[in-house]
């Protein structure tokens, strides 16, 4: 089975990481574990109310964050399911859009993610 687990480092992506791991898998079970980060200029979007746009540095920090909580989730699924291949991904655009045509693109025969979120 291949499944695609979309993670934002919310409580609910965490939940859902905690879902996979409480769940029995089809033997030979990948999971494609991603986030998706939105492109720099919503990020401008979003924080021009409150500061003057930061440019990279929101960019790279997005980044090192999305690392961060995508190799904790990696190393989790590692620990409570060794038996599945796990393949942690960054992309980058509207999450809503990624998601769907990345698991259309792999071949997905379920989507998790968390309620919540992006």
């Amino acid at each position: 089975m291949r499944i695609l687990l979309a993670i934002d480092g919310s409580p609910p992506s965490k939940a859902a990481v905690d879902e996979v791991c409480r769940r029995p898998w089809p033997p030979a079970s990948e999971v494609r574990l991603i986030t998706v980060r939105c492109p720099i200029e919503l990020l401008r979007i979003r924080e021009n109310l409150r500061q003057p746009a930061p440019g990279d540095d929101i960019f790279e920090q997005s980044g090192w964050d999305s690392l961060k909580f995508l190799d904790d989730a990696a190393l989790q699924l590692a620990q409570c399911a060794p038996d599945l291949h796990v393949t942690p991904v960054i992309l980058e655009g509207q999450p809503k859009e990624v998601i769907l045509d990345e698991a259309e693109n792999w071949g997905a025969d379920l989507i998790i993610v968390g309620s919540r979120g992006h």
